[in-house]
């Protein structure tokens, strides 16, 4: 047995504290608020993050992905884009596509959009692609159950 699974063993109420860490992705929602905050820079963090917290409420009650709070808008999808673009063909590689969701963030997403099987990725998918993958992302919140 290794270590940690040793340590989760011996010590039950880390081992709990992990899971309801888990269960309720507080990890991300750290991370995601905290993201935001660096981003924003706002005058008073703690208004901020309450904010924060109302709209990711509002997205949770709703079940929009327009409410969902982000880091990157679609402005910035585009101008990753067009970064990879240099030369404007018009296409990115799936490998491109691929680094790109990991820089936004993206664990989570198609990893066949359309044009993966001619290695063309165009703007339109990779935006979409991109917006869904950061909702899902962003959902730092365990939906209620009706």
């Amino acid at each position: 047995m290794d270590r940690v699974a040793s340590d989760l063993h011996e010590h039950p109420e880390r081992e709990a504290a992990e899971e309801y860490v888990k269960e309720h992705k507080l990890q991300e929602l750290f991370v995601n608020a905290t993201a935001a905050m660096m981003n924003e820079q706002p005058d008073n963090p703690k208004k901020f993050l309450v904010e924060y917290l109302k709209n990711l409420k509002q997205a949770r009650d709703s079940a929009s992905a327009e409410c969902c709070p982000n880091v990157f808008n679609e402005q910035n999808i585009v101008s990753m884009y067009d970064t990879l673009d240099v030369t404007g063909r018009g296409y990115i590689t799936v490998r491109q596509y691929t680094a790109a969701m990991s820089n936004l963030g993206i664990s989570q997403f198609n990893t066949q959009p359309v044009g993966y099987n001619k290695d063309a990725i165009k703007r339109d998918i990779f935006v979409t692609e991109a917006k869904s993958g950061l909702v899902s992302a962003s959902a730092t919140y365990a939906a209620y159950n009706a």
